[in-house]
């Protein structure tokens, strides 16, 4: 998906993204998201947080990710 966006960006300078927020609050976007985040070369450092995200099991995980959500739910 983040493939298909950069080449409508770059393809498509007048193009709108009026629907981007809801791709992103997805739960199953957000997963891989973390997938991708906790399984790249940077994964043994910690963030902001200090936490590094390989430090972080699946339930602390999850919690986070449900954290992430929470502000934005009605």
């Amino acid at each position: 998906m983040q493939r298909k966006l950069h080449h409508w960006a770059v393809d498509e300078t007048g193009r709108k993204f009026d629907d981007l927020f809801n791709l992103v609050y997805d739960p199953s976007y957000l997963v891989v998201a973390w997938d991708r985040v906790r399984t790249n070369k940077g994964a043994r450092s910690a963030g902001v947080n200090g936490e590094a995200p390989r430090s972080l099991g699946p339930v602390e995980a999850m919690r986070m990710l449900v954290g992430l959500r929470e502000p934005f739910s009605s």
